[in-house]
Order: C-alpha cells, then sequence, then structure tokens
C-alpha cells in the first residue's frame, strides 16, 4: 500500500521527491535499540550503545533533504530476500570508523535477531529530539525489509505549497482507497517549531520574572 502511495506521489509533476519514516524528527515520538559492531568483541548487555531505529522507504532521504556522505541509499537490492542491509548516520560511522569509510562495515541491530546487517550508506546526522540536544547516533532500516510498525509519515517535497501538495496526496490516497482518511497534514518547519514551543514559553517566562525581580530590587533599593 505505501509502496504505491509513494510512487503515485513520485510520479507527479508537482512533486520533487516522496518517502517516508516511522518517526520523523523533533515529532516527540520514536524508538530504539541497542547496538554493536560486528567485527569487534561483543560488549556486555550494560555496556551497548543504543541508537535510534527508523524504517523509511521511497525518497525519503530526497524529500527531507538530508544529505548522502557515502555510499548508496536503498534501493530495489535491498528488497526481498536481499541480505539485511541498513544506512547509518554520521555520528554513528564516525564513532567506530574515523577518517574511513563505514560502507561494507556490518552492525549488530539488537531488535529481531543478532544477524550483522550490512552498512550501505552515511547520511548527514538529523536532530531527532530538537535543537536543543546534540544528533544521537541512528540506523535507518528499509520499511520492505522490517515493518517493524504499521505506519508510516509520508514525507513530501514539491515545487507547490503545502495545501496543494495535500490536495494531490488526497487525491491520490481516495484513488487507491477512499475509505482511508488522511491524517495530520503539516509543514515540517512546523514540526520543527512545534519541538521548541516549550522551551520558547519557559524562556519567556524566567524573562518576566526576571524582569519582576529587577523591578522589586530597584523600588526595594529606592525605599531605602
Amino acid at each position: 500500500f505505501f509502496d504505491e502511495l509513494i510512487d503515485r506521489m513520485s510520479a507527479l509533476p508537482e512533486v520533487a521527491a516522496a518517502g517516508g519514516i516511522t518517526f520523523l524528527p523533533m515529532d516527540g515520538q520514536g524508538a530504539g535499540t541497542s547496538y554493536w559492531v560486528n567485527d569487534r568483541p561483543r560488549p556486555e548487555p550494560e555496556d551497548r550503545r543504543a541508537a535510534d531505529i527508523r524504517n523509511v522507504s521511497g525518497d525519503y532521504f530526497e524529500a527531507m533533504g538530508i544529505a548522502l556522505l557515502q555510499g548508496r541509499l536503498f534501493d530495489d537490492r535491498d528488497r526481498s530476500n536481499a541480505p539485511q542491509t541498513v544506512v547509518v548516520n554520521r555520528s554513528l560511522a564516525e564513532r567506530y570508523w574515523p577518517g574511513e569509510s563505514a560502507v561494507g562495515k556490518r552492525v549488530v541491530v539488537n531488535w529481531v535477531d543478532e544477524d550483522p546487517w550490512e552498512i550501505v550508506g552515511v547520511v548527514e546526522d538529523v536532530l531527532i529530539a530538537g535543537p536543543s540536544q546534540s544528533a544521537r547516533e541512528s540506523i535507518y532500516i528499509n520499511y520492505a525489509k522490517g515493518a517493524f510498525f504499521p505506519w508510516l509519515h509520508i514525507s513530501v517535497r514539491g515545487a507547490v505549497g503545502a495545501e496543494s501538495l495535500g490536495e494531490l496526496l488526497r487525491r491520490e490516497l481516495a484513488a487507491m482507497d477512499p475509505e482511508v482518511p488522511l491524517g495530520r497534514l503539516r509543514m515540517m518547519r512546523d514540526v520543527v517549531g512545534n519541538s521548541v514551543a516549550r522551551p520558547r514559553m519557559t524562556a519567556a517566562l524566567m524573562t518576566v520574572f526576571a524582569g519582576l525581580a529587577t523591578l522589586l530590587a530597584a523600588i526595594g533599593l529606592y525605599g531605602v
């Protein structure tokens, strides 16, 4: 279903790229698990590092403007009975293979089994939690090879406005199945804005209280 929907969106002349991901960056939700490098001693469970896990489909990286740094992205070679492959982010690659390519290396992702998964590409870091936190180690898995969650957020980049893209998405979705509703339609800049709304409110309140404290202190000094 998602393959067909993404293919239909990608074929539209108004759309530059379309893809899907299980959890959008900075949306307040996610999934993660421990992992370790296959060609190094297996760490004890308490010593294993954790990585954010994201299932992606279609041209998600292009749609989100995430640069490919090494290797390649997922394609038809990573479907069906092909060996399990993953794309990792720069933070993970530089932690274990600084100054060299991570492509061809293998990691064990503690998700379904403990078979090593080959790294085929490295992409730029994405701030998963928000701009106030540094980038975390991330592992991207082809949705066709590991549909761990029964949903996708469809990401679309186009040459027209968000409202027009939304109408196109509704049209293609209705053509496939008129009984499937379209969920929340959002601009990515709104998702980013919501992720910093609470820190902004806290900063504003602190500024107000600091101003009141300064005013009270000035009145007190004047009274003395």
